[in-house]
């Protein structure tokens, strides 16, 4: 199946998780598979936003957009 990067400034909503669950489940009725950035394992919960996280969140999506076949 193909994967489908779900990006847009729904992440910043406060009702964001929601919103990509949504989009995962639509992606997957059509046969791909939606990854959001929401997909990410995050060592970070709970801690005072800093550059380090940051960088671990850039990382992270740039390595997920490119295992992806498209970016929406």
């Amino acid at each position: 199946m193909k994967k489908i990067y779900l990006a847009g400034c729904d992440v910043f909503s406060n009702d964001a998780e929601n919103i990509f669950k949504k989009h995962k489940k639509l992606c997957d009725k059509y046969g791909f598979i939606g990854i959001s950035p929401f997909d990410v394992s995050n060592s970070f919960t709970g801690k005072k936003f800093s550059q380090e996280h940051s960088r671990y969140i850039f990382g992270h999506n740039v390595g997920i957009i490119r295992e992806c076949d498209y970016v929406i």
